[in-house]
């Protein structure tokens, strides 16, 4: 994002670029107050997530944005449907602030 700039990397997350985009390993892109500005899954860009829980009941996306807002990276664990199988497993997500925005990247725990 660094180098080719917000509008671009927006661009590239929500045409599923394969840089960004590898099944269940991607890239999203939220502002600071929980808005999903960019997502391979393009439904969701305009959304407001923050209250919609994990399969425990976890309100993850409300840490996600406490990160941002506060250390600026660190991970956030929850439980998450893996699209793969179909099953509630174990994901982790690291969160980086970049001027107005987070960054996410999340991973099962296999």
């Amino acid at each position: 994002m660094k180098l080719r700039g917000k509008e671009e990397m927006i661009r590239l997350i929500n045409a599923r670029d394969p840089e960004y985009n590898r099944g269940t390993l991607y890239v999203a892109m939220r502002d600071l107050t929980g808005i999903t500005v960019a997502h391979p899954t393009t439904a969701l860009i305009g959304k407001d997530l923050r209250d919609v829980p994990d399969a425990d009941g976890k309100l993850f996306r409300h840490e996600m944005i406490a990160i941002a807002n506060g250390p600026g990276r660190g991970w956030v664990d929850y439980k998450f449907k893996n699209p793969v199988n179909g099953k509630v497993e174990a994901k982790t997500t690291y969160v980086m602030r970049i001027g107005d925005v987070a960054l996410e990247a999340g991973v099962y725990k296999h």
